[in-house]
């Protein structure tokens, strides 16, 4: 059977470069959206569902948890979409990421 399970610490994309998006797509799929900079974003996913995170501070949380290996996704999302394509300018965009921890309880 294949299933598809993924955490978006966060996701980006170029139509509002400001809005992140931080997403569970396990069982019950949801999350929030914030508009932010440069910060710590965090997601700590348990039996119970995951909350997502800013800087320390709780956001939201989904109480859906993944029943089998999860993908971890942090992204910066440049799409051409109908409606949604990047300034006509863009030829590429950048991120930088300090680092990335990962710990199993």
């Amino acid at each position: 059977m294949n299933s598809w399970q993924e955490s978006d610490v966060y996701e980006q994309h170029s139509d509002n470069p400001r809005r992140l998006y931080l997403t569970s797509h396990a069982n019950a799929v949801g999350g929030c959206q914030v508009d932010l900079d440069f910060h710590t974003y965090g997601a700590d996913i348990s039996a119970s569902g995951t909350k997502f995170s800013i800087d320390g501070r709780q956001l939201c949380s989904v109480a859906g948890t993944a029943s089998e290996n999860t993908n971890l996704i942090e992204d910066l999302y440049v799409y051409s979409r109908s409606g949604y394509q990047p300034v006509a300018a863009t030829v590429s965009a950048q991120k930088a990421v300090d680092y990335v921890r990962v710990w199993q309880r």
